[in-house]
């Protein structure tokens, strides 16, 4: 009866060392599986109704300080990836990330343009999958794409220009430019009316440049004759940074044909500098 009372002893604490090590073996797995994932790109929700997509993220936004008070800097400008695929629309959406020592710009910049990319995609989400219910027969999903390009991007400005693309069918998709131009010391999103002193005469200015450009245009090429009907800018009017230019743009059909693409007329600094006001003065500047 001992030898068998230390036998059954034995076997109860070796079960339990080993029971001791398979548990572990587990919570050491599920901490690595945990530790690998935080590290992986996450799915986000882009609306109310929880349609996940996948976000493959070049480049995270950095934790930091968010004191406004800070050495002014140029941003660095990352992407994220957005891929939606399902029976209802195909997208692709390049967002652009930015990061500056200015948390507070930078946040407020990436905000506003992530919440116009997605309030677009759902829009696109919203209207295809309506559609395509009320016509089952029809078999082509719709397409919502985004893309965008760095115009400018110095210490005190930041300009990138996001372009919006849908097709719903027909001949060809509609696109939309939209232009993020942003004073980097305060913040502002800029408006063309913004930049330029009350009672100055900076869209007659624009305007006759814009009509040299285009007569220089149909100088060059017959085919161009009559395409433009320009009458003259607005005050609204579309708009973006590069270099020392303040290049003006126009929507889709807006006074050329859809085969015209979007028209854009830069015009220099030199033109308009002394109708600025002096805060923006400096946007202009190559660095």
């Amino acid at each position: 009866m001992k030898f068998f009372k230390v036998d059954t002893k034995a076997k109860v604490l070796r079960y339990v060392f080993v029971l001791t090590l398979t548990i572990m073996a587990v919570l050491a797995i599920k901490h690595d599986y945990k530790y690998n994932n935080l590290r992986k790109d996450a799915s986000i929700n882009l609306n109310s109704n929880k349609e996940a997509v996948t976000v493959m993220s070049n480049q995270s936004l950095p934790k930091g300080n968010t004191n406004s008070k800070q050495t002014l800097s140029v941003s660095t400008i990352g992407s994220k990836t957005i891929v939606k695929n399902d029976e209802y629309l195909e997208s692709t959406i390049n967002m652009p990330v930015i990061t500056n020592s200015n948390k507070i710009v930078e946040r407020s910049t990436n905000d506003k343009i992530k919440n116009d990319i997605f309030e677009f995609y759902n829009k696109s989400y919203k209207e295809a999958k309506q559609y395509l219910k009320d016509n089952p027969d029809e078999k082509n999903k719709f397409v919502a794409n985004v893309d965008f390009e760095l115009k400018k991007n110095t210490d005190s400005a930041l300009s990138i220009k996001v372009r919006y693309y849908t097709y719903s069918g027909g001949a060809h998709g509609f696109y939309q430019d939209i232009a993020y131009n942003v004073d980097m010391r305060t913040g502002k999103f800029l408006e063309l009316m913004d930049l330029f002193k009350d009672n100055t005469k900076y869209k007659e200015v624009i305007d006759e440049e814009i009509k040299r450009q285009i007569a220089e245009l149909e100088k060059k090429d017959e085919e161009n004759i009559g395409i433009y009907n320009f009458k003259g800018i607005k005050e609204n009017q579309n708009f973006y940074l590069q270099d020392e230019n303040l290049v003006v743009y126009f929507d889709l059909y807006d006074i050329t044909p859809y085969a015209a693409g979007i028209p854009e007329f830069s015009i220099n600094k030199a033109l308009i500098s002394s109708m600025l006001k002096p805060e923006y003065v400096d946007l202009f500047d190559l660095k």
